[in-house]
């Protein structure tokens, strides 16, 4: 459905539903991949969870953090 978790990613955030929360966790398998899982709550409940492995890991997880970023400037 998505070329990459990364444009699965700005789906879910660019959906129209409000985000509320996103969080994301980098860290390594037991055979050392890199794995992120990022998850994506919106405001009417509906939770978009999201995995990458390898480089792509590196891109979902600082991806995820801009979006962040953004939601707390926002807020304040």
């Amino acid at each position: 459905m998505f070329a990459s978790s990364v444009d699965a990613l700005l789906y879910a955030i660019r959906n129209g539903r409000g985000i509320t929360d996103v969080q994301a966790n980098l860290g390594y398998l037991r055979n050392g991949i890199k794995r992120c899982c990022v998850q994506v709550v919106c405001k009417d409940g509906a939770e978009f969870h999201i995995e990458a492995y390898g480089e792509e890991a590196d891109a979902l997880f600082h991806e995820a953090k801009k979006h962040r970023k953004r939601e707390y400037l926002a807020l304040a």
